[in-house]
């Protein structure tokens, strides 16, 4: 059969959220640069995800009850430097500011807080990512480093075998398994995308896209990558997990001439989700990538996509929650629960 590789036109769906942030806070929190939602944050043994972080451009994380929508207490964590990423390990919240330290902090109690290690990176718009009990930053804009979680020492170092002015400068990292070994994938300014065995440490394959790599999204189950640029169609690349060889990939659809500064696979993979500087939210098919909704809920850029783990419990269901530079949080279940 052939490909009809016409422009499929979406539903321009303009639908509420299920809820905005910003109408239960009496103060913006500013430009929000990531979010989170902790697994069994200070041990809740909850069935359903019941807590939100948000990290600002301002250095505070914000904490958020999802059981009542209400807006709980805010923690300084990096006195006005941007928050680049943030992640929680049991009771520990690691942030990477945007300046070249990423710091961990103890939690001991609701708002209890005592930073315990600091690490150097590069520092930058690329975000850390975890693989088992380290974290991976960039190093010197080139290469990638990783430090024990446990005692915050150097564990590796990850180093292209192209020269540095190559492929320039790190702008983003995704991580996945095959077959228990750990691979990560890291995309450049110069549209590399180049494939690690992050388990030795050597490089595998590269891809050239073209163009600067913004974000990388991967299915692990048919093998299949997306990386977004802020002002290009989205580009997708394919995996041969025999050979660990990266090509590009022609999916037989025409994108979106808007580009995308994050692009986020949902954990099924059903579906994936871009956010760009117009403050729209465009859901794609994971199989056909053909994009299904359009969706209206930022004024401004979009900085962040994350997924439940599980349901919550007010809505009975599991979200999503997209932030950005207008300070604000919204909260969505479309095209079906998972």
């Amino acid at each position: 059969m052939a490909t009809d590789r016409s422009e499929y036109k979406p539903k321009n769906v303009l639908r509420d959220p299920l809820f905005n942030m910003e109408r239960a806070i009496l103060a913006p929190m500013g430009p929000v640069s990531s979010l989170c939602f902790p697994d069994n944050f200070l041990k809740r043994n909850s069935p359903f995800t019941d807590l939100l972080l948000a990290a600002t451009e301002r250095g505070d994380v914000h904490f958020w009850n999802l059981i009542d929508r209400h807006w709980e207490f805010r923690h300084v964590m990096t006195r006005n430097v941007p928050i680049q990423k943030i992640h929680v390990v049991e009771n520990d919240i690691i942030v990477q500011d945007r300046y070249g330290t990423a710091t961990i902090w103890k939690i001991s109690g609701p708002t209890v807080f005592s930073m315990t290690s600091a690490m150097s990176h590069f520092g930058g718009y690329c975000q850390s990512v975890l693989i088992d009990n380290h974290i991976v930053l960039p190093h010197d804009g080139f290469s990638i480093e990783a430090y024990d979680l446990h005692n915050a020492d150097s564990v590796k170092k990850l180093t292209p075998t192209m020269e540095r002015g190559e492929v320039g400068k790190t702008m983003c990292q995704e991580n996945f398994k095959i077959k228990e070994t750990n691979y990560l994938l890291v995309g450049y300014e110069s549209g590399y995308v180049i494939l690690f065995d992050y388990d030795t440490g050597k490089q595998c394959s590269k891809v050239k896209l073209g163009e600067m790599v913004t974000r990388i999204t991967f299915n692990s189950v048919d093998y299949k990558g997306i990386a977004s640029n802020a002002f290009k169609p989205l580009k997708i690349f394919k995996l041969n997990p025999e050979t660990l060889e990266l090509s590009m990939y022609d999916p037989g659809v025409q994108f979106p001439k808007e580009g995308a500064q994050i692009v986020r696979f949902r954990p099924d993979n059903k579906i994936f989700v871009t956010g760009g500087f117009d403050g729209r939210l465009r859901v794609f098919c994971g199989e056909t990538y053909r994009q299904l909704i359009v969706l209206k809920g930022h004024r401004g850029q979009i900085f962040d996509i994350v997924f439940t783990p599980l349901p919550t419990q007010f809505w009975k269901t599991k979200i999503f929650a997209v932030a950005g530079e207008d300070s604000d949080i919204s909260i969505w279940n479309v095209c079906h629960d998972y």
